[in-house]
């Protein structure tokens, strides 16, 4: 397990298109209407984008749900949401279904659209620069959301 986690950091760097983004992102958790940003330590900051590319890259179906601007401003106003914004548009690869270009990822971690710890599903909300399309279905393993919700619960 540790040699998958250190692949995924070494790599991290390739999957998001040979860009370096430790410092080109901003963090914000919501919890019902209340905006924290999250100020993590550079190691967490440089280990966060090997987070996201494993999580993405096991994106695997979109849901059959439109989400716009309207429906994003109100999940971060009635549940608990973390929201990353890059400096610049970013872009993921994943294993099924190609890459996806934007600037802006927002993951539920409460209400309908919230992660699913049974079937280790994650939701991704992207944004280019407003938020609207399908949200994206992840399947990844309980290791990889409990340390995303470690750097955004602390």
């Amino acid at each position: 397990m540790k040699t998958l986690i250190v692949f995924f950091l070494i790599m991290s760097e390739s999957l998001m298109c040979g860009k370096n983004y430790n410092d080109g992102f901003k963090i914000y958790l919501y919890d019902k209407g209340e905006k924290k940003e999250i100020l993590p330590g550079s190691a967490v900051r440089s280990e966060l984008p090997g987070i996201l590319s494993e999580m993405f890259f096991n994106v695997n179906s979109e849901m059959r749900l439109y989400v716009d601007t309207e429906r994003t401003e109100s999940i971060k106003k009635e549940y608990k949401t973390v929201e990353i914004i890059f400096d610049e548009e970013v872009s993921f690869k994943t294993k099924a279904r190609g890459s996806y270009k934007f600037n802006r990822l927002m993951i539920p971690l409460s209400g309908d659209l919230a992660y699913d710890r049974k079937e280790h599903r994650i939701i991704f909300l992207t944004g280019n620069p407003e938020y609207s399309g399908s949200p994206l279905v992840s399947n990844c393993d309980e290791l990889t959301i409990q340390k995303l919700l470690k750097i955004v619960d602390n």
